[in-house]
């Protein structure tokens, strides 16, 4: 049987640039005295050759789990995260990104018992719109380990790094489309004020509807973002006397909710009902009609909690609150014409 080229090891790298192997360790793990253009040489023959580290004998010399725990916070005792897609591309983008940085991510359901919690033995976690009272960031902090969160921890949460979007100014934009689109009584339909885009939403509504003299009208989803929720809610909420004409949504399922509960009263989207979501997601722009929604980025921000972590952790950078850029992409839905 034929076999493949061996892999490249340090010592391969040592000989084609003939520097020491220990100089070849230093400079690929970022360590040691290395002069920059050695490291650079080291760097570029190690890429040439397709060098890859072996994860297991760093862990051995470096007496490092090199392990990252993830999770979505609130998600159910079995489920990994919610309904919404949002929560699934930022998972799969930073599990990616983790075992690109040569580490292991283990992905924790959010009610794991907590003395299975304690059992865990990783370098950092990454929670995904925390409350702040999860017991993974508790048990990290407890070992002074350290944590990267989707969204921001509102209280308690000094230390922690964070990767977000504005979601104040999104909402500022989402209400202001809806006005120029000739909607006059927006609603806002949102998750619990103990995260941080709920809170920065609530806060930003209430703000644009003083300015413009109308009544907020605010229904919470307190249960994980799932499409029987949604449509409880989106029904309390269309069902009002003062029915709203148009609904700012926080999650795509949430969005969805609206659809079939207008649906159901036979309310037209967009003549009846306008919506605009959060988040964007397959389902909405594959729904009748399409749905205006942002596009969050979340794959970047999945990344790039993991780059923010690995930072800290590889190079005790300080924790940086990192800010993702979204874009509205109207469609249908809001189309009143």
């Amino acid at each position: 049987m034929k076999r493949g080229r061996p892999r490249p090891s340090i010592q391969d790298i040592a000989d084609a640039t003939g520097v020491s192997i220990t100089t070849v360790s230093h400079a690929l793990n970022g360590k040691g005295r290395v002069q920059a253009e050695t490291r650079e040489r080291v760097l570029r023959v190690a890429d040439e050759l397709g060098y890859t580290a072996n994860v297991h004998a760093q862990r051995l010399a470096t007496g490092r789990n090199r392990m990252l725990a993830l999770q979505v916070s609130g998600s159910g005792k079995r489920m990994l995260a919610s309904d919404s897609s949002y929560y699934v591309d930022v998972l799969d983008s930073a599990a990616a990104a983790a075992l690109d940085a040569g580490y292991t991510p283990v992905i924790v359901p959010a009610r794991l018992p907590e003395r299975a919690v304690e059992a865990l033995a990783v370098e950092g976690a990454i929670v995904i719109d925390p409350r702040g009272d999860e017991p993974l960031l508790r048990v990290v902090r407890d070992r002074g380990g350290l944590a990267v969160t989707a969204g921001r921890v509102l209280r308690d949460g000094e230390g922690w790094g964070s990767v977000d979007n504005d979601h104040r100014r999104l909402t500022r934009d989402a209400l202001d489309h809806l006005l120029e689109r000739g909607y006059r009584r927006p609603a806002l339909l949102t998750g619990t004020a103990a995260r941080s885009f709920a809170a920065d939403a609530a806060a930003e509504y209430r703000a644009w509807a003083a300015e413009h003299g109308l009544p907020p009208i605010v229904v919470t989803v307190r249960a994980a973002p799932s499409a029987s929720a949604a449509f409880a809610a989106a029904g309390k909420l269309l069902d009002r006397p003062d029915r709203p004409d148009a609904v700012y949504a926080s999650f795509d399922v949430f969005a969805l909710g609206v659809l079939r509960a207008a649906a159901a009263r036979g309310l037209r989207v967009p003549k009846d009902v306008g919506i605009v979501a959060t988040v964007d997601g397959e389902g909405l722009r594959g729904a009748v009609p399409p749905v205006s929604a942002f596009d969050l980025h979340p794959s970047r921000i999945g990344k790039q909690t993991v780059a923010t972590l690995v930072r800290m952790l590889e190079q005790d950078a300080p924790a940086e609150a990192v800010v993702v850029p979204a874009q509205l992409r109207p469609r249908e839905s809001t189309e009143r014409g």
